[in-house]
């Protein structure tokens, strides 16, 4: 399936390489700098992604670990991260996440769409259940029965257009074709995700449930707060946060 949405990609950049590009995006480049108990510091565009990206995508990641006052080690699932990517006028901005995992050793056991109800309606996600043997500069990570770990995680996205979202890369794919050749129009799409690992201290189907929670309820919360078609405006972060503040 993803042979040929790359295919259909490069026909669409071949045979509509002159459409104009909306400037307006559904998306506002913005993530809180801190959830619950996790304090957030933004991560930089990796050399990797820098090199796949073209310079005016917009390019926003941030994570979540939580804060010891004793300046403890953290475990790679005590947090998360989200990111957010706005594509520029290449097409190239965006592509299918299974591309990215796939590099990264992660296997993709389910593709599950989940429906969030958020307060301004419900907005349908896809969740990669991923999966993966622990691997530590070159070695199998190994447990105290000597047992390789296997990592397990979640991955949850969507795409966002100027007027609205869905889950579905192919919806995405064939709204831009029509776009294209209707309307002789580009928009721009955004792409948020939510990346988290369950804890494999507790290799039990709980773990793999409360960290799947943990992501919908960060995109419940914060996805109305930056995707405009949930009602998120330019500046409502700022106002929201100080009316919270005299609360």
């Amino acid at each position: 399936m993803f042979g040929g949405l790359f295919l259909g990609t490069l026909l669409l950049c071949y045979f509509f390489p002159n459409a104009s590009t909306d400037p307006e995006a559904g998306l506002i480049m913005w993530l809180p700098d801190e959830v619950d108990f996790l304090q957030g510091e933004r991560v930089s565009v990796s050399h990797q992604e820098a090199e796949t990206l073209p310079p005016d995508t917009e390019y926003l990641k941030m994570a979540y670990t939580p804060v010891s006052e004793f300046g403890g080690k953290t475990r790679i699932w005590d947090g998360f991260s989200a990111t957010l990517i706005l594509s520029g006028t290449d097409r190239r901005s965006l592509h299918e996440p299974e591309i990215c995992l796939d590099a990264q050793g992660w296997e993709i056991v389910r593709r599950v769409p989940q429906t969030v109800e958020t307060k301004s309606g419900p907005l349908e996600v896809m969740n990669l259940e991923l999966g993966k043997w622990w691997i530590n500069e070159g070695e199998y990570v190994l447990d105290g029965a000597g047992q390789k770990i296997r990592l397990r995680a979640h991955y949850v996205y969507w795409w966002v257009s100027k007027v609205g979202s869905t889950a579905h890369t192919d919806e995405r794919v064939m709204q831009t074709v029509l776009d294209n050749f209707l309307r002789n129009k580009n928009y721009r799409w955004g792409y948020p995700s939510v990346f988290i690992h369950a804890d494999v201290t507790r290799p039990g189907p709980e773990s793999f449930e409360e960290s799947r929670s943990r992501v919908l309820d960060f995109i419940k919360e914060f996805a109305p707060r930056f995707q405009k078609s949930l009602g998120a405006k330019v500046g409502g972060q700022v106002k929201e946060m100080g009316e919270r503040a005299r609360h």
